[in-house]
């Protein structure tokens, strides 16, 4: 509950930070952009900020697996149960941190899409916005993929999907249920 308080409480400043060390990394060039913000991220963390944030979804996400580096990107599936925990710490988070994201809001006079920013539910975050709030936070400083935060080694894949970033997670998580009660593959596929 403590850390639910200070996220609240500091959600803007976090958000801040990143967007801040995401374009100076634009615009200095950088060679090693992730290693850029992510040195960047340090600097800029006031007294805990960032870090305290990530620390938080960190010790969460380790409990299922303790965390690992995974040399192969190919090795890096999600499990349902990781994914389902993803969603766990959605529904938990996202009302109560007051998360936003941008959303289609029609065309100007020229055709160009515009975009408004909305209050998220629990049911319309997509994977860009678990990328703002959720993924970048615990991965950036550690230079490391969500599952390797998640898993306890190496995982490989028994099936690939593709899916839209823009599609509600909920949903998604929904078709992977529904793929693994069809093929009779269990929970943790």
């Amino acid at each position: 509950m403590a850390d639910d308080a200070y996220l609240e409480e500091h959600q803007q400043t976090i958000e801040q930070a990143m967007s801040h060390a995401v374009s100076a990394a634009v615009a200095a060039r950088a060679a090693d952009p992730v290693r850029f913000v992510s040195e960047q991220l340090k600097a800029q963390a006031d007294a805990e900020g960032i870090v305290r944030a990530a620390d938080s979804i960190d010790r969460e996400f380790r409990a299922l697996g303790g965390g690992c580096e995974i040399e192969k990107t190919e090795e890096r599936a999600i499990s349902l149960v990781q994914l389902e925990a993803v969603w766990a710490n959605i529904v938990r988070r996202c009302v109560a941190e007051r998360w936003e994201g941008g959303r289609p809001d029609g065309t100007d006079a020229e055709g160009k899409p515009q975009w408004k920013t909305v209050a998220l539910t629990p049911e319309s975050v997509n994977l860009y916005d678990a990328d703002k709030y959720l993924i970048k936070p615990v991965t950036v400083a550690r230079r490391c993929s969500l599952v390797e935060v998640l898993a306890a080694g190496p995982q490989p894949p028994d099936w690939f999907v593709s899916h839209f970033w823009g599609e509600p997670i909920k949903e998604f998580v929904a078709c992977i249920k529904r793929h693994s009660k069809d093929r009779l593959l269990g929970f943790d596929m």
